[in-house]
């Protein structure tokens, strides 16, 4: 279940315990409500994430695109736009000793948070 928190995301540190191909992944598990060790990423040449998972009902093969713009987290379906319009969605992350912390903010200004643990 997600729990609601305030980050303050100017206050946030570099990478120290988590990458950004987990960072992908959980931001689709986030996303999407499927379980993390059903995901897998892989890194391209062009600094984004190729983010997917086989749902098991029906073997049908879910694909999702990532990117990085600071603690900001863009994505997107794999053949489609990246979600960046006011009306979508904005996702951030905050890395605080073994918690990552992912934030979901919505075009009505709530906001969910998910930590995970090293």
């Amino acid at each position: 279940m997600l729990q609601t928190h305030q980050i303050n995301f100017e206050e946030s540190i570099a990478l120290q315990n988590f990458t950004y191909s987990e960072i992908a992944k959980y931001s689709i598990s986030i996303l999407m409500g499927r379980p993390i060790n059903t995901i897998k990423v892989e890194e391209n040449k062009n600094n984004t994430f190729k983010v997917w998972y086989i749902r098991k009902s029906d073997s049908k093969l879910f694909e999702y695109k990532i990117k990085f713009e600071g603690f900001n987290i863009i994505w997107g379906s794999l053949d489609g736009r990246w979600r960046e319009t006011p009306d979508d969605e904005k996702l951030k992350f905050l890395e605080v000793g073994n918690t990552l912390k992912i934030t979901q903010t919505y075009s009505d200004g709530s906001e969910n948070t998910k930590e995970f643990k090293k």
